[in-house]
């Protein structure tokens, strides 16, 4: 654990790195970050999560480590359930011109991604969020092998244990509580899922997971799912890709009756 004290940008010392952060103010009324960790050279993020808090954006608490990557049962586990991330027989313009540059030099890009998939990886540990529900924190979690999943902790800042698989792939999950109790899980990569959450936070029906939400060659969708609401519209915050490259924001909101969130129904 380290604390510190900052009131500037960027707000963590810098040999700190945790990007793709989610933050969320937890019932004991401190600011909790979750994100990944990036401390290689050789790839992004790294096989272990730290949780960051303050509760006055001045004082600062780098926790102990909440997770690792070589504590998930199912990784390079060749017996483990496999879901898929990107949909290759739907290719996105984003894709198209990947796949024509790599082509333009001679590669594969499907071929040599297939074969990466399925070869041993770093148990690294990609774009988290965490949601409070009953005294209990439930961290969602995503892996290089189109892997989610949620371990839980009694603790806002962890450690977070007994990880459990979910019956999908991709990357960057999202979790959203609406006012009528409702959980709702969102992830994806081009294009948008989403579905309810079953009571006990770590469970859906695949039968009721909603596909393309939004989607890059509508919506400009690339990653980083996160729902809001702020009085009765709902805000669906993304990576935009706009301009070619995920550099930018995108924000989808939309109305509906207070306390009914759309899934399933009509795509955003």
């Amino acid at each position: 654990m380290k604390k510190f004290t900052n009131t500037r940008n960027p707000i963590l010392p810098l040999e700190y790195h945790i990007p793709d952060s989610e933050g969320h103010v937890m019932p004991d009324g401190r600011l909790y970050i979750y994100g990944s960790y990036d401390d290689r050279e050789d790839v992004y993020c790294s096989e272990k999560y730290h949780v960051v808090s303050t509760e006055d954006m001045k004082s600062w608490t780098i926790h102990d480590v909440s997770l690792t990557g070589q504590e998930i049962p199912w990784f390079n586990n060749p017996d483990a359930p496999r879901y898929p991330g990107i949909d290759w027989s739907h290719p996105t313009p984003f894709i198209l011109k990947m796949l024509e540059k790599d082509a333009a030099e001679g590669k594969d890009m499907k071929a040599e991604f297939e074969k990466a998939s399925d070869a041993p990886k770093p148990a690294l540990l990609f774009a988290p969020d965490c949601i409070q529900r009953n005294g209990k924190y439930y961290l969602y979690f995503c892996m290089p092998d189109d892997s989610e999943g949620v371990a839980v902790s009694d603790k806002p800042e962890g450690p977070f244990t007994d990880p459990v698989q979910l019956p999908c792939g991709g990357i960057d999950p999202a979790v959203f509580i609406d006012d009528d109790g409702q959980a709702y899980f969102y992830w994806g990569q081009l294009f948008s899922h989403g579905v309810k959450l079953n009571e006990d936070m770590i469970s859906f029906s695949r039968e009721e997971i909603v596909d393309n939400l939004v989607t890059e060659e509508e919506h400009f969708f690339h990653e980083g799912s996160s729902m809001r609401k702020i009085g009765d519209t709902y805000y669906y915050v993304y990576a935009d890709m706009e301009r070619g490259k995920p550099h930018g924001s995108g924000i989808f909101h939309f109305q509906v009756a207070a306390g009914a969130l759309y899934l399933p129904g009509d795509h955003y």
